[in-house]
């Protein structure tokens, strides 16, 4: 999973060094990334970071936390064995730094020239990493906050990022993310199970729902407070995610894994059946997958855009190597098909939204499809 929230300076400071929880200064793992990651890399990661922060403009608004979240079972799964633990980590590190060039690629920024403003595409970013292995409530959780700092280049010069792509991309990104390590874990021999095919959630087969609820006292801390305000929002979640929190407790890691490791053995031991070949899935299920995810969203919607027909097929293929250039091969074969048909793009607006609709619902319903093709002439 993954959640983005601005950060201040305060919040930047003390979140990343004094009140530190497991982000350790002499973890390997731990360092910039991005083309502007030279600018601030000098060797000293609490020293540089916190250099760093400090020279951004606007205190109140330094940069922004992308906190990048496994499925619970990874996290179980460090516990097991050191073998395992050490791969786990490896594929984590790697999924999450090629997300994060991906997101860098997607950096935006406004730039005014003759007193005309517009978003410019400038690709380029500073980020720091802070691998995290413990939640609050002493659960193991391993994570990494990947804290972007609010400045790109374009030109020679230095803007701040225009966060709009940041935010309206998240579900991408997490799509992404999920689909990335499931490949990666699949490669390296694990079984996997999918747990929502709508949101794209999965875990590694042998870890089930007794044992992840047990770790998982964060989470249904979390839930519990959004039940009680019976709202469910990203804003209400962010809210809650805020208002549940606990101090943070330092007790030694190795204390905490023999702690957990007790009460894994308490439950029942856990036993992971890796393939010694990588898992792969065949051309013709994934065809299917685009095409079951297409039914579903057509099913339900007369219109709809690129955007949700592309987090619907991800969602579903979460296990299956479905891929961002996968799913454009597949658009593009359903179009020259007429399986899918043109509307429009929403010209003017932030993402430009492009929308489609399908050859059955043009038959269906043709006076809906045509009232609504006007609306883009």
């Amino acid at each position: 999973m993954i959640t983005i929230m601005n950060i201040s300076k305060n919040q930047a400071i003390t979140y990343y060094n004094k009140d530190d929880y497991y982000t350790l200064p002499n973890d390997v793992n731990n360092g910039w990334q991005g083309h502007l990651a030279p600018k601030y890399n000098h060797g000293n990661i609490v020293k540089d970071f916190n250099n760093a922060i400090i020279s951004m403009k606007n205190p109140k608004r330094v940069g922004y936390d992308i906190c990048f979240s496994p499925p619970k079972s990874m996290s179980i799964a460090i516990i097991l064995d050191d073998k395992i633990e050490e791969e786990i980590l490896t594929i984590h590190e790697k999924i999450v730094s090629n997300i994060l060039k991906f997101i860098e690629s997607d950096i935006v920024t406004r730039v005014t020239t003759n007193a005309i403003t517009e978003n410019v595409k400038t690709g380029k970013f500073a980020v720091m990493k802070f691998h995290h292995y413990v939640s609050r409530e002493q659960d193991i959780q391993i994570h990494i906050h990947a804290v972007i700092l609010n400045i790109t280049k374009y030109n020679k010069k230095y803007y701040a990022i225009s966060n709009e792509s940041i935010y309206y991309n998240k579900l991408l990104y997490q799509h992404l993310y999920h689909n990335q390590l499931a490949k990666a874990l699949q490669k390296a021999g694990y079984n996997l199970y999918v747990t929502d095919f709508s949101k794209g959630f999965f875990e590694i087969d042998g870890i089930t729902r007794k044992y992840i609820e047990n770790f998982s006292k964060r989470h249904f801390q979390i839930l519990a407070k959004l039940r009680e305000w019976n709202k469910f929002s990203p804003k209400a979640h962010a809210r809650a995610v805020i208002l549940t929190r606990k101090p943070k407790k330092y007790i030694a890691l190795e204390i905490l894994k023999e702690k957990w490791r007790n009460e894994i053995k308490d439950i029942g031991y856990i036993t992971i059946n890796k393939s010694s070949f990588p898992i792969k899935t065949d051309i013709g299920t994934k065809r299917k997958i685009f095409y079951s995810a297409l039914d579903k969203i057509s099913n339900n919607e007369y219109v709809f855009t690129k955007r949700a027909l592309e987090l619907s097929v991800l969602a579903e293929g979460v296990i299956d190597d479905i891929t961002k250039t996968f799913f454009d091969k597949m658009l593009n074969e359903a179009l020259n098909n007429e399986n899918i048909l043109f509307i429009g793009r929403a010209l003017g607006t932030v993402n430009e939204e492009i929308f489609y609709t399908t050859y059955e619902i043009v038959q269906k319903k043709p006076n809906i499809i045509k009232n609504i093709m006007l609306l883009f002439e």
